[in-house]
């Protein structure tokens, strides 16, 4: 027998589909602040900047602050990506590539502070 898996709530999914809770910055905020403190001054990025509370909360990380998609998203009206005749745009579709994976916790960060 599958074994019921329950479904992220909405307000821990991005547009994008990706789980925060997958997320090195939702992690670190959330669960391990010295980590946020490490990752910081590895990519010599102001740690208040890796401070998120979700790609949803009012509280996200530069990368979520600058995020396209959820700009997108928000002007045309969806709760997600994949509810627009456009999905899989462009940008989503860089994304999923830079990122491997919806879920994979970001392994470039210098790269998304710097834009």
């Amino acid at each position: 027998m599958r074994e019921h898996k329950e479904s992220p709530r909405k307000d821990s999914a991005a547009v994008c589909g990706l789980n925060c809770g997958e997320c090195s910055a939702y992690i670190a905020t959330q669960k391990a602040p010295d980590i946020r403190k490490q990752l910081a001054e590895k990519d010599g990025i102001n740690e208040e900047s890796l401070r998120c509370n979700g790609c949803r909360s009012q509280k996200r990380c530069l990368c979520s602050e600058q995020c396209k998609m959820f700009d997108c998203a928000w002007e045309r009206g969806y709760e997600f990506c994949h509810e627009c005749s456009d999905y899989p745009c462009a940008e989503l579709k860089l994304f999923r590539i830079e990122r491997q994976s919806k879920n994979e916790p970001l392994f470039n960060r210098k790269k998304y502070f710097t834009l």
